[in-house]
């Protein structure tokens, strides 16, 4: 759960600290993109075990 609120809100600093969209996660990421990535990490808690260790 960490990972994904560490993520979630990465893209969100990054959304406001956004310059006509120049931002890299912003041209790397898209907003949905994010989301299911965050929703995949929910869905698999042996996955975020494995990254915090």
């Amino acid at each position: 759960m960490k990972v994904c609120l560490l993520l979630q809100t990465c893209f969100e600093w990054e959304l406001m600290q956004m310059d006509d969209s120049n931002s890299h996660l912003m041209k790397e990421l898209s907003f949905r993109g994010v989301v299911n990535l965050i929703n995949v990490l929910k869905m698999m808690p042996e996955l975020d075990q494995i990254v915090n260790g």
